[in-house]
């Protein structure tokens, strides 16, 4: 979801994946929601030196997964795929592994 604003400060509300502006007035949370965060290696998109961004899901309860990247790519064969982190002890590695 994008957060909106009218130039001044003031929020207007939040884009859905539909693409309609939801007023913050109509926007409703439960006290329980489950909330799920996944994250993983973009293969698709990696370059010419096999460093591939890394994605963040965010599933609530109820709503459509919203996808961002956390802008720290990782080369394909530094990525565990089991513990969803970078392996390795290099600084880039360290670096991803503390914004997770």
């Amino acid at each position: 979801m994008i957060l909106y604003d009218n130039g001044l400060g003031q929020q207007l509300g939040f884009r859905n994946p539909a693409k309609q502006i939801v007023h913050q007035s109509s926007l409703k949370m439960k006290n329980h929601q489950n909330l799920t965060l996944l994250f993983w290696h973009r293969k698709s998109k990696a370059d010419a030196n096999g460093l591939a961004p890394v994605i963040c899901r965010i599933t609530i309860e109820g709503e459509e997964p919203e996808e961002l990247g956390i802008r720290m790519k990782v080369h394909l064969k530094n990525w565990d795929i089991e513990n969803k982190k970078a392996k390795g002890s290099g600084t880039n590695e360290k670096k991803t592994n503390l914004k997770i």
